[in-house]
C-alpha cells in the first residue's frame, strides 16, 4: 500500500492522489461504483428486514453504509493512524451496530449508527496514540538508562548495580524494563 503522508492530508486532493494506485484506493473506488444508494424508503425497508433477521437485507444494509464509513474515516485521517485501520474499525462498528439494532426510524438509526462508528474510530485513535506515547516514553527511558549506565560504569570502571544507577529520575524497575528492551544496557549494568 502507498505510504500516506499525514502532513498532506489537508492539502486539496493530496489524499486522493496518494490513494489512487493503492489497495485502499481500489477498495474506495469499488465502493463508489458498487454502493447501492439507499433512499429513505429503501433504507427503511433494509432496517426493518435486518431487524426481522433477514440476512440478505442485513448484508445490503451494511453494504449501503460502507461508503459512509470511509467518508467518516477520511475526516479522522492524519491523526496518527492508518486510514485503512480507521475504515476497518468503522466497518466493524457498523456490522456490530446493524447486528444489534432493532427496528427504528431511519433518522434515529442513522444517528445511532454514525455515533457507533465515530465512537469506534475515536477509541481506536486514542488507543493507538496512547500506545505510541507509551512506546516513546519507554524509548526515552531506555536511552536515559543506557547513557547514565555507560557514564557511571566508565567512572567506576565496572558494571554498576541497578541500586547504584537508580536516582530521582530512574527507578530500579525502570532500569530492569529498559534492560529488557535494550540488551546493550547489560554491558554497563550488573543485573
Amino acid at each position: 500500500m502507498a505510504e500516506i503522508n499525514d502532513t498532506e492530508y489537508f492539502e486539496e486532493g493530496a489524499l486522493d492522489r496518494e490513494l489512487k494506485d493503492s489497495h485502499l484506493g481500489l477498495y474506495m473506488e469499488e465502493l463508489e461504483e458498487e454502493t447501492e444508494e439507499a433512499d429513505e424508503g429503501l433504507l427503511r425497508a433494509l432496517i426493518m428486514g435486518s431487524a426481522a433477521g433477514d440476512k440478505s437485507m442485513r448484508e445490503r444494509l451494511i453494504r449501503s453504509q460502507l461508503k459512509t464509513v470511509t467518508d467518516m474515516a477520511r475526516i479522522y485521517a492524519g491523526q496518527g493512524v492508518e486510514l485503512s485501520d480507521l475504515i476497518g474499525e468503522g466497518n466493524m462498528a457498523l456490522m456490530l451496530y446493524v447486528s444489534s439494532a432493532g427496528a427504528k426510524a431511519v433518522d434515529e438509526w442513522q444517528q445511532e449508527m454514525t455515533a457507533a462508528v465515530i465512537r469506534a474510530m475515536e477509541e481506536y485513535i486514542g488507543i493507538e496514540n496512547e500506545e505510541a506515547e507509551s512506546l516513546r516514553e519507554l524509548m526515552l527511558m531506555t536511552k536515559l538508562v543506557r547513557d547514565k549506565a555507560e557514564k557511571l560504569s566508565k567512572e567506576f570502571m565496572r558494571k554498576v548495580s541497578p541500586d547504584e544507577l537508580s536516582d530521582s529520575e530512574i527507578s530500579v524497575s525502570d532500569i530492569i524494563r529498559a534492560a529488557s528492551v535494550s540488551p546493550e544496557i547489560g554491558e554497563y549494568v550488573a543485573l
